[in-house]
């Protein structure tokens, strides 16, 4: 009698154990997918395009294969219009969205994944939809007052209108017991405007806040490109971007003939870089490393 006690308390400790594995297992599956896409205004049909491309070669529904999206800016105004009173716990995958509170000079980041522990960070989609798409002399900044603070919300574009670093720092966090990340960065376009000294040495205060947006935005996104790729190595991190040369590179030409030339653009750069495209399919195609759901746990 007393070797099955001890028999019943060895299996006991093993299912117990074992119980506490499948609880966390979110965090010992395999590798974390992490996907990231840039801010650009309309430019935003771009990576919209490459991301439909990538879900057919794939084979799978992106959120069945990335443990955590960020993303900024781009189609907001269009998710106000679609989305409804559909709320943030509905997520499918964690979902990292970023903006800029203005009141306290602090960036301010949406995180569904927050949403089971804390239900103040469940608001309706549209409402974050758009602060992350106030970009400065659009859109008006968003007064939004939950979650236990008094915020003046713009474009998250303002700072990172490459999230792929955020994305990855984020994911950091959530699942703290990875060492294993993957990372696709998808872009809106790469301006490729050159400014040359003889530009810009006489432009003052005028000619600066004409172009003061785009530098900056352009500027912070290739920087987050040299980080991840200094930190990750190009193994771990894949950059997705295009040279705008058939399309306008501006944020707001919502006109006919350049809605079908940023399609063009983007059918482009899915010609032009198969074999990118194909590795970063066969990466992603064995889906999630975890099962954490959208909302958290």
């Amino acid at each position: 009698m007393e070797g099955h006690c001890e028999h019943f308390a060895l299996l006991s400790v093993f299912f117990s154990s074992l119980s506490r594995v499948l609880d966390n297992r979110e965090l010992l599956m395999g590798r974390i997918n992490v996907l990231s896409i840039d801010g650009g205004g309309i430019r935003g049909i771009i990576p919209a395009v490459i991301l439909d491309a990538l879900r057919t070669g794939i084979g799978r529904e992106l959120h069945e294969v990335f443990d955590l999206i960020g993303g900024t800016s781009t189609g907001g105004n269009v998710l106000q219009q679609f989305f409804g009173e559909t709320e943030f716990r509905s997520a499918l995958t964690p979902l990292l969205v970023s903006s800029y509170d203005l009141q306290s000079q602090l960036p301010f980041f949406f995180k569904s994944h927050k949403v089971a522990g804390d239900p103040r960070w469940n608001w309706p989609v549209r409402l974050i939809a758009r602060p992350t798409s106030a970009a400065p002399t659009f859109f008006p900044p968003l007064h939004l007052q939950g979650n236990g603070g008094d915020y003046a919300l713009v474009d998250g574009g303002v700072f990172v209108n490459n999230p792929a670093m955020a994305a990855y720092a984020e994911a950091r966090c959530v699942y703290p017991g990875e060492s294993d990340f993957y990372v696709v960065s998808v872009g809106t376009g790469d301006r490729d405007d050159r400014i040359t000294y003889g530009q810009a040495k006489g432009w003052g205060l005028l000619g600066w806040a004409r172009e003061i947006v785009p530098v900056m935005m352009d500027s912070v996104s290739e920087a987050v490109d040299y980080e991840l790729e200094a930190i990750l190595g190009i193994s771990a991190h894949t950059r997705l971007q295009t040279k705008i040369d058939v399309a306008s590179p501006e944020m707001d030409d919502v006109s006919a003939d350049n809605l079908a030339n940023l399609r063009v653009q983007a059918e482009q750069f899915l010609r032009q870089n198969a074999r990118t495209i194909q590795h970063v399919c066969a990466m992603l195609r064995p889906g999630r490393g975890s099962n954490l759901p959208g909302a958290g746990k």
